[in-house]
């Protein structure tokens, strides 16, 4: 029997917008979102599943502090600028952060249907859902004072607040609905139709799992008279929103996918983008007469940012294209300016008195209205979502699928911006997509790197609990025991540092500076060293394990090596040989594999071998290996021996993507798994053929394979409607979540599996002993008139999982139910047969 424990969670749904089965790589292994323009006329039920988007499992054990704060989205600064506001999709809450201390001081939660917006007046939050619920939350005590719930299919996906406060709006997708609250009664005062908010844009991140998204927004003139929203594909619209009347209309703006309103009011800006011609419009309208007084032509560059800043004015607007670009437009002269410096801006916002762009992705940026230049910038904190103080020259900023916290910034002198510092979204600690899993030597424990909580669980695996959660200072992306058992050590990404976990004492013993992006660890075996794999530095480190007290030695360059962004991300091989003498390492850019003898700790032998070499596998003696080359689909067979090493042979793979491979050393064979093919082809090393494949594309993608002593496989696939991790070809585990990785101890013969997009850890044991089913079973009328039924009722023992019945003369003549009801359409006596399944046999 298998055994499956539930270890870390925070639960979220099942994606199947989007396949990674592509050729996308990094040479400097960065981690950028991914996003997809909706196309027109799709809403986010198109993209996602519904049926499991809302799925919870109350027996998932939590890795952090219950309540964390999961798939952030919108976010809005309180009006008097002392607190941020942030919601959290699928944890059902809203994050309360002190601005002066950056520390969540509540979690306003309970607020069922996947909170997506929040917007804030002095006394209440107003919060949509895309299962169409509104909440309203008293600020004064965070509890909800009302709900309001709609069940026609409608998304609340945004909420504007009227500039006297008075009004929140909440404009809903699918059913085109506007909805307006009185924020002095807290009740409905109108519904309004064919107002068109659509989804725009949807990410996920190809390594951390996370999803994001975007919805067209729309702005209120200064007298609330007006919300002026684009009409995708039709005209600009200002609603009337007492009457809820179109009361004017622009044709010729037929395609605005953002709106701004200058700091006077006095204008609008309207971004009208061309899809078939890669075309801008920028139109300046004037909100008294209601007529278009401007319009700026941008060729060659298609809209980036659904946002647009405008200056106090009017005169100036500022937004996103292509080409890591940004440009801005001059009303009265009619033309425009392009900035390249700082790529193109992922959000956007004004200060206060419009005088300042506010501006984030990989920079955060400030940019000087009337001066027309970038006053500074900041860079390391990627950024998607951010949020701009009423008061002050407070900023937040936050990119949720690569750190699920919110970065704090301050730019009261906007020439040397200040970066106070970043937090989680939850009480800490929080426990954030578990890229990677290892389990010790000895089978106790295993270590879960949460990627973007920036942390580690160190998980008992006696118990099934977690021992601890350890901060890492920075997102890490492996980690490898030494093969005592006593030391952990993890590859950071920003830092460029590994570092030392005593796993005695619980405690973060050393750092150590390798190179750019130590991501990829081998130990050695008497664990005197690490050989640590530097992605953007393109070198192989070697350090000197000695505790606290170890050191870097030496750091040798070996060629252009990086990662493949497909399941989730696979780093180029760096693989030391079972007799513990050669590293491998797969330069993947330069199509070659360097043999490194690591008592010399120098590149021994080059080998060219098929396009972009990725993962590696030995034998059990060491003196053979096989490289999966990735572009070309084929596999390369390698003589290991110092500097007589050589290619034996690159051999066809007869089909696609050979990601991931292992040694089966039962049957003396490499097990490379085909990502596209949906396959494992079996390969004797000894002639370079293909002697058998295993087939699993029924299921899904199989994404890594590992085998025990015995030569029994495991293999991990990523399915498109469920997930599976698989213990040898006919038995099958589903998971509850998108698997990306899996570790397995020889020693207590048991594996791990993270899913990163739930947060959740499964261990498998395979160790359960049980019996077969004893076959049993009744039914209610043995002699019966012609055209009756009979009932028939299971009665085996030991627990049988799945029945197969046979019925002579019976309709149906056989069944898979437990307790099947067959019907008897002619004259005579038949046998029935029943035969009990469970995971120790059968009856």
């Amino acid at each position: 029997m298998i055994r499956i424990y539930l270890l870390i969670s925070a639960v979220i749904f099942s994606l199947n917008c989007y396949s990674q089965k592509n050729y996308s790589v990094s040479s400097d292994g960065t981690l950028k979102p991914q996003i997809f323009h909706a196309e027109k006329g799709k809403t986010l039920f198109d993209y996602i599943d519904k049926q499991t988007f809302f799925e919870r499992n109350a027996e998932d054990i939590n890795v952090g502090v219950t309540p964390e704060g999961d798939y952030m989205l919108r976010s809005v600064f309180s009006t008097d600028g002392t607190k941020l506001f942030v919601v959290n999709g699928y944890t059902g809450n809203v994050s309360v952060f002190d601005v002066e201390t950056m520390k969540v001081v509540a979690l306003i939660d309970s607020l069922q249907g996947y909170p997506v917006d929040v917007n804030v007046n002095d006394d209440y939050a107003v919060v949509g859902t895309l299962l169409g619920n509104i909440y309203i939350i008293d600020l004064a005590s965070y509890n909800i004072v009302k709900e309001f719930s709609f069940d026609d299919g409608g998304q609340a996906v945004v909420v504007e607040i009227s500039p006297d406060k008075n009004y929140a709006y909440v404009a809903f997708d699918v059913t085109d609905k506007l909805v307006k609250i009185n924020l002095s009664t807290l009740e409905i005062e109108n519904v309004f139709d064919n107002f068109p908010v659509m989804l725009l844009s949807f990410s996920f991140s190809s390594t951390g799992g996370r999803t994001s998204f975007k919805f067209s927004r729309f702005v209120l003139t200064s007298d609330g008279e007006y919300a002026i929203i684009g009409d995708s594909g039709n005209s600009l619209l200002y609603v009337n929103t007492t009457t809820g009347n179109v009361d004017y209309e622009f044709d010729e703006i037929s395609n605005c996918l953002a709106v701004g309103l200058s700091g006077d009011g006095t204008k609008t800006v309207a971004v009208d983008f061309n899809y078939d011609n890669n075309q801008l419009h920028v139109y300046q309208i004037d909100n008294t007469t209601h007529s278009i007084l401007a319009s700026v032509f941008v060729d060659g560059y298609s809209l980036m940012t659904y946002e647009v800043a405008v200056n106090y004015d009017g005169q100036k607007a500022y937004t996103g294209v292509s080409n890591n670009k940004a440009i801005l437009v001059r009303f009265q002269t009619s033309d425009f300016s392009l900035y390249g410096q700082n790529y193109t801006p992922f959000w956007l916002g004004t200060s206060p008195d419009h005088h300042y762009v506010i501006h984030g992705q990989a920079q955060f940026a400030i940019f000087d209205f009337e001066n027309e230049v970038f006053t500074d910038k900041d860079q390391g904190h990627y950024q998607t979502f951010g949020a701009v103080s009423p008061v002050g020259f407070k900023v937040a900023g936050y990119s949720p699928l690569m750190y699920e916290g919110v970065c704090f910034y301050n730019y009261d002198n906007p020439s040397n911006i200040e970066f106070r510092g970043k937090e989680l979204t939850g009480w800490p600690p929080e426990g954030d997509t578990p890229y990677r899993i290892a389990i010790s030597p000895d089978g106790t424990k295993a270590i879960s790197v949460n990627l973007i909580s920036e942390n580690i669980s160190i998980i008992d695996l006696q118990t099934f609990s977690i021992d601890t959660i350890m901060d890492m200072g920075e997102g890490c992306w492996e980690v490898a025991f030494t093969h005592d058992s006593k030391w952990a050590v993890l590859g950071g990404y920003d830092n460029n540092t590994i570092k030392i976990v005593d796993l005695e004492n619980y405690k973060l013993v050393k750092e150590i500076v390798t190179g750019q992006r130590p991501m990829m660890l081998q130990i050695s075996l008497d664990d005197e060293y690490v050989y640590v794999g530097n992605l953007k530095g393109n070198s192989i480190s070697f350090v000197k394990l000695e505790g606290a007290n170890s050191f870097l030695v030496k750091t040798i360059p070996v060629g252009i090596i990086g990662t493949s962004y497909a399941a989730n991300g696979v780093k180029s091989g760096v693989e030391l040989d079972p007799t513990g003498q050669y590293l491998l390492v797969a330069a993947s850019f330069n199509d070659k594999v360097k043999v490194i003898d690591v008592q010399q700790q120098e590149i021994v032998s080059s080998l060219s071998v098929g396009s972009f070499p990725l993962q590696i596998a030995f034998n059990t003696t060491g003196d053979t290996a096989v490289v999966g080359n990735l572009f070309d689909d084929t596999y390369s067979v390698i003589h290991v021996n110092g500097y007589q090493s050589s290619v034996v042979g690159t051999y066809n793979c007869n089909g696609s993507m050979p990601l991931r491979l292992a040694y089966n050393p039962a049957a003396k064979k490499f097990g490379i798994v085909l990502y596209s093919s949906g396959k494992v082809i079996n390969v004797d090393a000894s002639t370079g053929t293909t002697v058998s494949t295993d087939n699993y594309s029924t299921y899904g993608s199989p994404i890594q394979i590992k085998y025990d002593s015995l030569g029994n496989s495991m293999v991990l696939v990523q399915g498109s409607d469920a997930s599976y991790f698989v213990k040898n070809v006919n038995d099958y585990i589903t998971l509850p979540g998108s698997p990306t990785f899996f570790d397995y101890s020889e020693n207590s013969n048991a594996a791990a599996v993270c899913m990163p997009s739930r947060d959740l850890v499964t261990y498998v044991d395979y160790n359960i002993n049980g019996d077969p089913p004893v076959a049993d079973f009744e039914a209610d009328m043995t002699n019966i008139e012609v055209g009756n039924y009979v009932q028939f009722t299971d009665l085996s023992e030991n627990e049988p999982t799945s029945w197969e019945w046979n019925f002579e003369g019976g309709n149906p003549a056989s069944s898979t139910e437990q307790n099947p009801v067959v019907q008897y359409e002619s004259p005579g006596v038949f046998d029935v047969s029943l035969t009990a399944i469970n995971d120790y046999g059968s009856d």
